[in-house]
């Protein structure tokens, strides 16, 4: 439950830092099926530990929140996790909002370590259909369970430090569902070409297989390794690389936006995003 906690407040917060906004509090909503729940002093535990530790990789306060118990809206073995946050943004910046993105801007992908708690539900169909479930060993000797779990990066500091670093970002898109489709956000009539894509974890590359999808499918439906998209002028690609680097993250300058009909190509797996289903309004 730990990873699950910190997997909860770190899609809270790679969602707040797209703005140029710094976490400052973070308040917690478990709801359970019944108040039994934490009567598990290992599970309890691991919650919160789990969600306090997200926190301090975020660098910001854990505001309290509330414990509801439900029942009869959730099974008395189930815990429902969510949250919210406060952020501000620097004095002397503005929101990053894509007004000033344009043609000729850079585009780094920042990796991601697997699933990012998206794409769980397809994650949890495939498993049900194998026959050792979550126990299926991976070519890595990880089971799939194992994988599953392995938690979120938290993007919050990258975006503390390239702030410091004076760096300009002309949009940031927190590559969650719908996958790389993710990547063409801004409301302008802007293409967006990728000519190198990061490694696809393992995880990934085993529930593509097991789901049958072909390369649009699975780039519309998991982050396929890129977990945070920064855009940047012309040149500044590198610095981000290198701040990245230094916080142990692996980033790549991956593309650049230019002027043309609104979509995305991913030349690396033959794959172009157009028409309505780059229409994502109100969706995650």
């Amino acid at each position: 439950f730990g990873d699950v906690a910190y997997d909860t407040v770190a899609a809270i917060l790679n969602d707040l830092c797209c703005v140029g906004a710094l976490p400052l509090v973070v308040n917690a909503y478990f709801a359970t099926g019944a108040s039994e729940w934490y009567r598990e002093s290992e599970r309890a535990a691991a919650l919160l530990e789990g969600w306090r530790r997200a926190c301090d990789d975020a660098g910001c306060a854990w505001g309290g929140g509330e414990s509801p118990s439900l029942p009869g809206l959730l099974d008395e073995r189930d815990i429902e996790l969510a949250g919210a946050a406060v952020g501000v943004v620097p004095e002397g910046r503005s929101p990053i909002l894509g007004e000033n993105l344009r043609a000729g801007d850079e585009i780094v992908l920042v990796a991601s370590s697997g699933l990012h708690a998206n794409g769980a539900s397809l994650a949890r169909l495939l498993a049900g259909r194998l026959p050792d479930g979550y126990a299926t060993v991976l070519g890595s000797g990880a089971t799939l369970g194992e994988a599953l779990l392995e938690p979120s990066v938290m993007y919050a500091p990258l975006i503390r430090a390239l702030i410091r670093a004076g760096v300009e970002l002309t949009y940031v898109s927190h590559v969650t569902g719908h996958g790389l489709l993710k990547l063409m956000r801004p409301a302008k009539p802007l293409t967006y070409r990728i000519e190198r894509l990061p490694e696809v974890p393992e995880v990934l590359g085993f529930l593509v297989a097991q789901a049958g999808l072909d390369a649009h499918g699975a780039h519309s439906t998991f982050n396929m390794g890129a977990g945070y998209a920064l855009y940047c002028r012309a040149g500044a690609g590198g610095e981000i690389v290198r701040v990245a680097e230094g916080l142990g993250l692996t980033a790549l300058v991956a593309g650049s936006v230019e002027d043309g009909p609104r979509q995305v190509i991913l030349e690396p797996v033959d794959v172009r995003f157009t028409g309505a289903e780059l229409e994502l309004s109100g969706q995650a």
